[in-house]
C-alpha cells in the first residue's frame, strides 16, 4: 500500500476541522511535502498563500494545476518556515488546497521553527549554570507590551539577540532590552511568574523564579 494510501484513510471523511490540521500539521513534521514554491493570491481576501502537498497524488487532483509548467520539489518543515521567514509577503501555506485542505497562516511555522543555537554550552546543570553567568553580564531581548513583560501561562519569553527570534510581532507587543537586574524586578513585581524562556526556538533554557528572587531579596 502506498504512503498516499495509508494516508487517505477513511476516517478523514469524518474529520473535525481541528483534527485536520493536527493530522496535516503532523505529517508534515515527519514527512517532506511537495511544492512549487510557487504563490498564489486569493482574489476574494487578497490573501498570499503558497500551496504545499503531502503526495504527487494531492497535486494531480487539479489536473489544470497540476499541468501547468513549474519546478516541483520537496522541502521539510524547517525549510518551509524558512522560506517564510525570507518571504515576509506570503500569508499562510495552504496544505492540500484541492483536497481536506488546511489553511495555516505563517505565524505558526515562524513561531515553530527550528533556529541555530546560541550557546555552545553541554545540556545539563554545568551548561545552565553558564547560561545563568552569562545572563548576569549580557541584556536580553523581553517580549512585552505597552503593559509591560507578557506573561503566558505562568512564564515570560527573552532571547539573546535578533538572530535568535523567530516570533513575529503582533498588537503592541515588542523586544525591550532588559539587564539582569531589570528580570529581578520582573519576577519580583510579578508573583504568578514561575520562569524565564531563553531561546524558545534554539536553545530553549528555561530558568525558574529562584534563579531571580533569592538575588532580588537581598
Amino acid at each position: 500500500m502506498s504512503l498516499f494510501s495509508r494516508f487517505k484513510k477513511k476516517e478523514e471523511l469524518k474529520e473535525r476541522p481541528e483534527e485536520t490540521f493536527s493530522r496535516l500539521i503532523n505529517f508534515m513534521k515527519n514527512n517532506k511535502v511537495w511544492h512549487g514554491m510557487q504563490i498564489s493570491q486569493n482574489s476574494e481576501t487578497g490573501e498570499i498563500g503558497l500551496f504545499v502537498f503531502t503526495s504527487q497524488e494531492e497535486m494531480r487532483l487539479n489536473q489544470e494545476w497540476y499541468a501547468q509548467p513549474r519546478v516541483l520539489s520537496q522541502s521539510t518543515f524547517q525549510e518551509i518556515a524558512d522560506f517564510l521567514r525570507t518571504n515576509r509577503e506570503i500569508d499562510s501555506i495552504v496544505i492540500n488546497p484541492f483536497h481536506k485542505s488546511c489553511n495555516v497562516k505563517r505565524a505558526y511555522f515562524i513561531d515553530t521553527m527550528r533556529l541555530p543555537n546560541f550557546f555552545d554550552f553541554p545540556r545539563n546543570n554545568e551548561g545552565i549554570i553558564q547560561v545563568y553567568e552569562w545572563l548576569k553580564e549580557n541584556p536580553v531581548l523581553l517580549l512585552s507590551d505597552d503593559n509591560g513583560v507578557i506573561i503566558t501561562h505562568l512564564f515570560c519569553i527573552a532571547h539573546t539577540d535578533d538572530s535568535s527570534i523567530a516570533h513575529e510581532l503582533t498588537g503592541n507587543e515588542k523586544y525591550v532590552l532588559t539587564d539582569f537586574e531589570g528580570l529581578k524586578k520582573v519576577f519580583l513585581e510579578h508573583q504568578e511568574l514561575s520562569e524565564l524562556q531563553l531561546n524558545p526556538n534554539s536553545d530553549q533554557i528555561s530558568l525558574n523564579r529562584i534563579a531571580f528572587v533569592k538575588h532580588g531579596s537581598n
